[in-house]
């Protein structure tokens, strides 16, 4: 028994060592092949089916060996199949090997084997691997400001990662910057970034890249597998001019601040600094100007004026009446500092308004505005003065809530007092305000008279002093030698017409109001006792000018007085005209007045018009009657 158990144990064993390789049982002595699907593969995209093919196998499951010059210890590949056909699929990877995937180097041999154990042997394929395609490109060879990015796409059909390294330099820039390209998902070894560019001092972003104005822009991309270093990819970056400018060229007073503009389309930061100087600040402030949301590369600020000194970021000091501003500022992608657009300030001339131009007795109140853009304070002082009372008050002017300077100031027949300044019958009281900052003094005038009585009516309506007529007064309208034509227009009350004249065609025109008789006929009236009285008219319309003048019949020393020196503008408005009658005295014989107004069109332009309403004379309190005389012929 013992024998018999010893021989079959031995025959047990000499089977085992005809098997001494693959997953079957080979009770035949076919002999095992081994085919590749590829004797040449280039890069790692797709795999190689490597085949067996051994009668002898009746497992599902066989094994080879694949090495390559780059993995000696290589991988143990399994194939699957069945009645002695058995496949599977090598791939390849420029990393370690690992799974079913053999590390591979640039025209690599890799070696299949399979070795067979009956008939025992060993049986072997291999095949060339040999590098894929790689190369780095840029979407343009040109890039301008920050506008539009800068694509990089890197070609590497060796590998199958989810990201590639690059590095970016420039010309300014040449210390390496290294990026991440990602893979372009649906592409096999293609990977892309999208990168921006940036001439600010500090990147914004991961994919940033420093640039100059006309910097060279070099992207690199290098394999180990390939001893060939790729000649990187490159373009030119030119930055934009940037613009520099203030809100408005001129910049009037110290109440409204100063804007600042830049627009920098070669950044994307937060903020961008400027230096402003000014003739009187010559050292400047710094200004930091904010992006304006929503529009890329413009940036913002305000700044204040003061005519003392400077806050550094925030005010600039003038020097008055007029300074010129310079804004510096500078671009880190262009190689000179950029000098804005010249920003110009100015003191506004001061102006003074009074609320009538004429008032009448000690009851009535002048109100004075004045609007002086170029002080902060909340108060200024102005003189009123009378010129035959000759005298003089200050009155201070406060802040109103239309931003400007308000008072009043009364008047008095007596002695004057802090808020009355002393006046005489038909006097001329003006405001005058001294403006250290212009170097000037502007004024306004008004007439004053005393309490008076209606006298002299000539024309107007029921709502003037000229409803009341005195004795021996006629007045009787005309036009020289037919140079007018005469209709008629709304008053200024606004509730019924009055005269127009319109100028003829003639050369010349002339018209007024004179002294007639009871026929008609050229007379005088003895105007001696008024030589304080006043002429009073509204005068409305587009004539370029108006000269009024009030003499005698025999037209002795005429004097013709511009109606513009006292209120009259050609802007088709109503201007009420107070012209004292002493302007006429020195030539005007007031014993024998024949001519209360007098007009001609000066400088005379033919269709020129020109509406009369509300024309009187006035009569101090103390009246005289006058006495007509007949004027010899």
């Amino acid at each position: 028994m013992k024998k018999i158990l010893l021989s079959v144990l031995s025959v047990g064993a000499v089977l085992a060592a005809l098997c001494v390789s693959g997953c079957g049982t080979e009770p035949r002595g076919t002999e095992g092949k081994i085919s590749l699907s590829d004797s040449l593969h280039v890069g790692t995209k797709g795999a190689v089916t490597v085949t067996l093919k051994d009668a002898d196998l009746t497992d599902t499951v066989a094994t080879v060996k694949v090495i390559s010059t780059a993995d000696q210890l290589g991988i143990t590949l399994k194939l699957t199949g069945k009645n002695g056909v058995y496949t599977g699929s090598l791939a390849f990877t420029t990393d370690a090997s690992s799974g079913n995937a053999i590390q591979v180097s640039n025209n690599c041999l890799v070696t299949v084997t399979y070795k067979d154990a009956f008939p025992a042997g060993t049986k072997t394929q291999t095949l060339f691997w040999k590098a894929g395609t790689m190369s780095v490109k840029l979407d343009n060879t040109s890039y301008k400001a920050i506008y539009k990015p800068m694509v990089i796409t890197v070609t590497d059909t060796n590998i199958d990662k989810p990201s590639v390294t690059v590095t970016v330099a420039t010309t300014s820039y040449p210390n390496p910057m290294l990026l991440t390209c990602k893979l372009l998902a649906g592409s096999y070894g293609v990977y892309v970034d999208t990168v921006y560019f940036t001439a600010s001092t500090s990147l914004t972003g991961k994919d940033t890249v420093h640039v100059k104005s006309g910097d060279s822009v070099f992207v690199s991309y290098s394999d180990a597998l390939v001893p060939v270093t790729l000649a990187p990819a490159a373009a030119k970056w030119t930055a934009i001019m940037p613009m520099v400018a203030p809100g408005a060229p001129v910049y009037t007073g110290v109440k409204d601040k100063i804007v600042i503009n830049v627009l920098d389309s070669n950044v994307s930061v937060p903020s961008v600094t400027v230096h402003l100087k000014s003739a009187k600040d010559t050292a400047g402030i710094d200004v930091v100007l904010k992006a304006v949301k929503g529009s890329t590369g413009s940036y913002t600020a305000m700044v204040g004026v003061s005519l003392t000194q400077s806050v550094q970021g925030s005010v600039i000091a003038v020097l008055p009446p007029n300074d010129t501003m310079t804004i510096t500022y500078v671009d880190p992608a262009i190689a000179a500092p950029i000098l804005g657009t010249a920003l110009q300030w100015q003191a506004a001339p001061v102006s003074i308004s009074l609320d009538s131009s004429a008032y009448h007795g000690t009851a009535e109140t002048m109100m004075i505005t004045a609007a002086d853009d170029h002080t902060t304070a909340d108060s200024i002082v102005v003189n009123v003065i009378s010129k035959l009372a000759a005298d003089t008050v200050q009155i201070t002017l406060r802040l109103d809530s239309t931003s400007n300077f308000s008072g009043k100031v009364g008047f008095s027949m007596g002695a004057k007092t802090a808020t009355a300044v002393g006046v005489k019958d038909s006097d001329l009281v003006t405001v005058s305000y001294v403006d250290n900052v212009k170097n000037d003094t502007p004024s306004v005038s008004a007439n004053w008279y005393s309490t008076q009585i209606a006298a002299l009516g000539i024309l107007g309506t029921n709502a003037t002093p000229g409803a009341t007529q005195v004795p021996a007064f006629n007045p009787g309208f005309f036009t020289w030698s037919g140079t007018c034509t005469v209709d008629s227009a709304p008053n200024f009350a606004g509730n019924g017409n009055t005269v127009r004249i319109t100028a003829g065609t003639v050369g010349w025109a002339g018209f007024g109001w004179t002294q007639v008789d009871n026929t008609g006929a050229l007379t005088g009236i003895n105007m001696t006792a008024y030589d304080s009285s006043s002429l009073h008219v509204r005068l409305k319309g587009n004539a370029s000018g108006i000269k009024i003048l009030v003499e005698n019949a025999v037209h002795t020393g005429q004097t013709f007085i511009p109606a513009a020196n006292y209120g009259y503008v050609n802007d088709e408005q109503w201007h009420e005209i107070v012209i004292p009658l002493s302007a006429w005295a020195a030539t005007c014989d007031l014993s024998g007045v024949s001519y209360f107004m007098g007009a001609t069109f000066d400088p005379y332009v033919a269709g020129q018009y020109i509406v009369i309403d509300d024309l009187y004379w006035t009569l101090p309190a103390a009246t005289v009657t006058p006495t007509a005389k007949r004027l010899s012929k």
